[in-house]
């Protein structure tokens, strides 16, 4: 159960720094260091929602001891991890193509 807190802990914690190096990406005029920092930790969210979808769907004894309230959380949980998720998928794609467009006006 410990290990299952610090999961959520850590994935809280990489959205945080996600959402704080998607802020440098503006801030430092789309810097490509940025972007490939915020798409690196993009693909450490995706990573860590997996494991955490696969720790709690697949364990019916730890299901069976969590409470309604915790089961509500961790679903709601995980679905707005799941839409952050998706938002900065776009966010990544988005800069990504208007990045190659700036290196294609150049050259």
């Amino acid at each position: 159960m410990v290990s299952l807190i610090a999961q959520y802990v850590s994935l809280v914690m990489l959205l945080i720094a996600m959402g704080y190096a998607i802020s440098l990406v503006k801030h430092t005029k789309f810097n490509v260091s940025w972007i490939l920092i915020s798409c690196g930790m993009l693909v450490l969210v995706i990573t860590q929602l997996l494991a955490l979808s696969t720790v709690y769907m697949s364990n019916p004894e730890l299901e069976a001891k969590l409470s309604i309230a915790v089961r509500w959380f961790l679903n709601t949980f995980l679905i707005i991890a799941a839409a952050i998720l998706a938002i900065a998928i776009a966010f990544c794609l988005l800069f990504n193509s208007m990045y190659l467009e700036r290196i294609e006006s150049i050259a």
